[in-house]
């Protein structure tokens, strides 16, 4: 992602995109592995983090351009996180129907 806007918005900014997204994998990974594992704790502090990257994305997003609505997309990749959550459990719990 960072490369595929690097050339219009400069090598600062294409970094921090670059940055904030593999934090944001990373922080997925993270929370999937330590909820498999039955680490409550681990995956309680890993979602709280990886809601705090959204909030980062959301803000960068909107410093970059204004035209984003930072709330707007703060929302929506909220969204996004409660989708990939369930989907995660789905999968740990091994519940194909949902």
């Amino acid at each position: 992602m960072g490369n595929a806007i690097r050339p219009y918005c400069g090598d600062k900014i294409a970094d921090a995109s670059r940055d904030l997204i593999s934090e944001h994998l990373t922080l997925a990974a993270d929370l999937v592995t330590a909820a498999a594992n039955g680490e409550a704790e681990k995956a309680k502090q890993k979602e709280q983090e990886w809601y705090r990257n959204a909030d980062k994305i959301a803000e960068f997003l909107n410093s970059i351009n204004p035209y984003i609505d930072k709330e707007a997309m703060r929302k929506m990749l909220y969204t996004h996180l409660e989708l990939t959550k369930l989907e995660a459990v789905c999968m740990i719990q091994r519940n194909f129907e949902l």
